[in-house]
C-alpha cells in the first residue's frame, strides 16, 4: 500500500464496525497523499455519531511488516454512549517474523467516553522503531493496554511507546508489558501515564534480558510526566505517572552498563594465554634468560609478553 492507499471498517450507525484481518508473505505500507494529506492506513473506526463498537484490526505476516513514511494501523472509537461499559475495546493485533516502523504509527484511541483499545504486537525476530510511536490515547475513559513479545531485540530509536488519558473525570492509565532479549533506547520513552485527577498510572512490566540506554541513561519513574523529545542521547524515559493520583507500578530490568555480561553468550574458542605468556629468552627448564628491561630503557608495553622469575 501507498501514497494514501486506505483499507478500512467503519460505521456511523447503531452497528459495530466490520473487522479487518489481512494474512501475507510480507507487507508493506508508506507514504502521505501529496494532494489530500490522508495517511496509508489500515484501520477499523466507529465514528462519532455510531453506537460506539469498533471492529479488530488483524495482521498475520510470515516474514517483515514496514511502515514507512507517515503509514499508520490504527482502531478509533469517537463515540459519545450512554453506558461505556458495555462497548467492549477492540484489538489491534500483529503477528510478524520481523516488526518495523520508519516515521509511522500504529494506534488505538478512543475520543468520546469509551475505554480505548489494545495493541498486541509479536515478533518471531526483532522490533525496530524510528521516529515511530506505538500508542493508546483516551480522553473519558481508561488507556488501553499495549503488549510487545518480540524473540530478539526491541530498538526505540527516537520512538514512544505510550498509554496516556486526558480526561477531567474518568481513566486509567494503559498497562504496557514489554517482553524482549534486548530492549535498546536511543531517546526512547515507555509511557503509561494519566493526567485525570485522583486516576491511576498504568503498570509497566519490562522482561529483557539487557537494557541498553544509550549514553547509559535512563530515567525511571518520576511523577512528573516527561514531555517526549527526539534527538538527545542518554535522554530515555520509563514511567507511570499520574500527577494528580496514584502513579503506576514499574517492574523495569536494570541497565546493563557492563559489555563483559553481553559477552557471555558468545561461541567463540577461548584464547590459550599461555602460549602468550612464554618468554621469548626460555632456554629449558634449567637455564633462561629474561630481558627485565633494568637500566636506561624501560621495556615498552608493546614489548613481548613474558613470564617474571
Amino acid at each position: 500500500l501507498n501514497q494514501g492507499a486506505t483499507i478500512m471498517a467503519s460505521t456511523g450507525g447503531s452497528g459495530a464496525a466490520g473487522r479487518v484481518t489481512i494474512s501475507a508473505g510480507s507487507f508493506s505500507a508508506s507514504g502521505v497523499d501529496a494532494v489530500s494529506g490522508f495517511k496509508t492506513i489500515v484501520a477499523s473506526r466507529a465514528r462519532a455519531n455510531s453506537g460506539g463498537q469498533p471492529g479488530s484490526v488483524t495482521l498475520n505476516v510470515r516474514e517483515t511488516l514496514r511502515l514507512l513514511d507517515g503509514a499508520a494501523l490504527s482502531i478509533e472509537n469517537s463515540a459519545q454512549v450512554a453506558d461505556p461499559t458495555t462497548i467492549v475495546p477492540a484489538t489491534l493485533s500483529v503477528q510478524a517474523g520481523q516488526i518495523q516502523l520508519s516515521g509511522s504509527e500504529i494506534t488505538a484511541a478512543a475520543t468520546g467516553n469509551a475505554n480505548a483499545g489494545r495493541i498486541t504486537l509479536a515478533s518471531g525476530g526483532s522490533m525496530l522503531f524510528d521516529r515511530s510511536s506505538v500508542r493508546t490515547s483516551a480522553l473519558e475513559g481508561d488507556g488501553g493496554p499495549i503488549r510487545l513479545d518480540a524473540a530478539g531485540l526491541v530498538r526505540l530509536r527516537d520512538s514512544r511507546i505510550t498509554t496516556s488519558v486526558e480526561g477531567r473525570s474518568n481513566g486509567n492509565g494503559g498497562d504496557i508489558d514489554i517482553a524482549a532479549r534486548a530492549l535498546l533506547l536511543e531517546s526512547g520513552f515507555v509511557q503509561a501515564n494519566t493526567s485525570t485527577p485522583r486516576a491511576r498510572g498504568g503498570n509497566v512490566t519490562i522482561d529483557v534480558g539487557t537494557l541498553l540506554p544509550n549514553g547509559s541513561n535512563v530515567i525511571i519513574g518520576g511523577n512528573r510526566v516527561e514531555a517526549f523529545r527526539t534527538g538527545l542521547p542518554g535522554f530515555n524515559v520509563i514511567q507511570a505517572a499520574a500527577p494528580d493520583g496514584l502513579s503506576g507500578t514499574l517492574a523495569v530490568t536494570l541497565p546493563q552498563l557492563s559489555l563483559s555480561g553481553l559477552l557471555v553468550g558468545l561461541s567463540t574458542g577461548r584464547i590459550d594465554f599461555g602460549l602468550l605468556g612464554r618468554d621469548v629468552c626460555q632456554v629449558g627448564s634449567e637455564s633462561s634468560l629474561t630481558l627485565l628491561g633494568r637500566g636506561a630503557i624501560v621495556a615498552p608495553a608493546s614489548g613481548p609478553l613474558r613470564l617474571e622469575p
